[in-house]
């Protein structure tokens, strides 16, 4: 869900700033990648809900031979259990776009320190599209794809500092994650205690 949410925010991104897609063919070429990864999501989930057609002897010759089908299992599987619950997906994906506007609104406010005559829609739609290349197990050139990424992204509209960018992102995501990191510590300990409590008592 916030992946496709991401995905249709960089089309939306896009469509609001066509000159980075028409001037720049390599923007225009990544903004297309993400139109035709975004349909794709949305044809692979409706087939998910579908109980005709998962039932069906194409969709089993697929699962049954299709590279990482373990995975797409899964993946399948879970949709198809909210396919009466689309409005947990609805939620889910209101919270997804809420977060991923809170996110450009940090990179924007840390965009005017490094790169101050930046535009926000491109400092918006170059820190998606870089967050997207983040996410390939790479790394060129000897720095995190992340890195390499925002720089190639931000050079090739004529603004440095694009590794400084997502670095500061980077350190401000510290705190958090080391809340996030606490908050699971505690509540994987009280569930093995919970666990030994049921298992102990008469």
């Amino acid at each position: 869900v916030a992946l496709f949410c991401m995905l249709s925010l960089v089309v939306a991104l896009a469509l609001l700033d066509g000159r980075l897609v028409w001037d720049y063919p390599l923007i225009g070429s990544l903004v297309a990648a993400a139109a035709v990864a975004a349909v794709g999501l949305l044809v692979c989930g409706a087939i998910a809900f579908s109980a005709r057609l998962r039932e069906s002897r194409w969709y089993a010759f697929l699962m049954d031979r299709a590279p990482l089908r373990r995975y797409l299992t899964r993946v399948a599987d879970a949709l198809y259990v909210f396919r009466k619950n689309r409005a947990a997906l609805a939620r889910a994906a209101a919270l997804s776009v809420v977060w991923h506007l809170a996110l450009l609104g940090v990179m924007n406010a840390a965009a005017r320190a490094f790169m101050p005559n930046a535009q926000p829609l491109t400092v918006s739609l170059l820190a998606l599209l870089g967050l997207l290349a983040n996410a390939l197990p790479i790394t060129p050139g000897g720095l995190g794809v992340g890195e390499a990424a925002f720089e190639g992204l931000f050079r090739s509209v004529g603004y440095s500092g694009g590794a400084r960018l997502i670095l500061a992102w980077r350190v401000g995501m510290l705190a958090l994650c080391c809340l996030g990191c606490a908050i699971y510590i505690t509540g994987a300990r009280r569930g093995q205690v919970a666990e030994a409590t049921a298992t102990t008592s008469p």
